[in-house]
């Protein structure tokens, strides 16, 4: 499949911008993807220990100077990059100006308005290659169905296996479209309901794939509690490899708290998937049918 057919990684000399470097390597060598290595910054030239011996001969290095921000998204929409490897924090990070007082300015701006899916490696990142494991969040919300059809994607590129999970928390309601909560709530409800919903649930996100395809997924769970609780202890298991949460795209809304905790507690990289855009539609009426 090779989802990720070009990587970008945006550096800006620092140690902790380079630290996503190592993940974006091997990601890029096992897809046989281009792996572009982007300089934003006043100078040329790159600290001699930033860059990692024997790279491929896919990677290219750009210099480009301007605002961080705007260039690395003007980067993005101009090659295509299919998937941009972000340390949370770079060279400007302080303790003011974060989002929830983890990422940094740029990485806050690039992770809302990356087109494409942005594998974000925390501050806690601690490098485990290769990769064994993919741990996904579903709740039944378009970005959550698309994050999930990534990763099975993904997976299918890179050897991995999936583990599926949905969380029901009960302090929250049904607040969350999808959500099999309303379901748990009945007593007499039979045991199996709930296993079959999920299912159902997952089905609905992978239309497009067969089902050798989807024997990546060798996991589904369903766990009750508090949700960025039981995401974290999924993915302390050493097998773990990365996270793969959908999201819409502003850390004010819907679960902040959750991504929050995770950005924060994760040792593994988060990565970030943003539901496909709705295609503009215009009813006609009257004569225009004709």
């Amino acid at each position: 499949m090779n989802g990720f057919a070009s990587v970008l990684v945006p550096l800006d000399g620092s140690a902790r911008a380079a630290r996503s470097l190592g993940c974006a390597v091997w990601l890029a060598e096992r897809m046989q993807a281009e792996l572009r290595l982007l300089h934003v910054g006043p100078s040329a030239e790159l600290p001699g220990n930033e860059l990692p011996d024997g790279l491929s001969e896919r990677c290219v290095l750009h210099h480009r100077r301007g605002e961080p921000a705007t260039v690395i998204l003007d980067d993005i929409a101009r090659h295509g990059a299919r998937c941009v490897v972000l340390s949370t924090r770079g060279a400007g990070a302080g303790g003011e100006g974060g989002t929830l007082g983890l990422l940094g300015q740029v990485s806050r701006a690039v992770v809302e308005h990356s087109p494409a899916p942005v594998l974000l490696v925390p501050e806690r990142y601690q490098e485990r290659l290769p990769w064994q494991r993919l741990l996904v969040p579903v709740s039944g919300e378009p970005s959550a169905e698309r994050a999930l059809a990534v990763a099975v994607e993904l997976a299918n590129d890179l050897d991995l296996s999936v583990r599926v999970a949905h969380v029901i928390d009960p302090e929250q309601g049904d607040t969350v479209d999808g959500s099999l909560l309303a379901a748990a709530r009945y007593a007499d409800a039979p045991h199996h309901e709930l296993p079959e919903a999920l299912e159902e649930m997952i089905s609905r996100a992978l239309p497009q794939f067969p089902s050798e395809d989807r024997r990546c997924i060798r996991q589904v769970s369903l766990c009750h509690g508090d949700i960025a609780a039981e995401l974290l202890e999924l993915a302390a298991q050493p097998d773990v490899s990365a996270v793969v949460v959908g999201w819409n795209g502003r850390f004010a809304r819907g679960h902040a708290a959750v991504l929050k905790r995770l950005i924060e507690e994760l040792d593994c990289p988060l990565l970030l998937v943003r539901p496909r855009p709705r295609m503009p539609f215009r009813l006609k009426v009257g004569e225009e049918l004709d």
